[in-house]
């Protein structure tokens, strides 16, 4: 109940899309792992809660994406200790 009143639509539709990216990732990362970090899974994730949740889900489904994003030189690092 206290969440109904502290959030307007649009943040719970939000969060709500961002969920469902969460969860449609880790499906397809269990089921197809080759396929997890694909672009069209990816706009895959977006479309999936779009259609569940509308435009500020698919908002949030896309934040989920840019904030779990390797940065700079973190990915460097990873690149070259893999290939040592």
């Amino acid at each position: 109940m206290a969440f109904k009143k502290m959030f307007g639509t649009g943040a719970k539709k939000f969060f709500f899309g961002a969920g469902i990216g969460a969860v449609a990732s880790m499906v397809l990362s269990r089921v197809a792992p080759q396929w997890a970090n694909h672009p069209i899974a990816k706009a895959g994730e977006a479309a999936l809660s779009y259609s569940m949740g509308g435009f500020e889900a698919a908002i949030g489904t896309a934040a989920t994406l840019l904030i779990g994003a390797p940065r700079g030189s973190q990915a460097l690092d990873n690149v070259m200790t893999e290939s040592l």
